[in-house]
């Protein structure tokens, strides 16, 4: 299936317990970049929260642009 179809979950929720929830589930994120490292990291921020994305694409992204991870 395609990751990109789960449905979009707010930084506020990552660390929620939900007891309908699948420990270890996937889940689909959006933020504005604030800084990143090539090969390593995105730093996105979704509203009031940062979130750290650990990713070993080499995107060309800058601070500003809008993206999606799912992991």
């Amino acid at each position: 299936t395609d990751p990109f179809a789960a449905p979009l979950t707010a930084a506020t929720a990552l660390l929620n317990f939900n007891p309908d929830g699948i420990a270890r589930h996937r889940v689909r994120v959006r933020g504005v970049v604030t800084h990143r490292q090539p090969g390593e990291a995105l730093f996105l921020r979704d509203g009031e929260f940062g979130l750290l994305v650990e990713t070993a694409q080499r995107d060309p992204v800058a601070p500003g642009d809008e993206v999606e991870a799912v992991g």
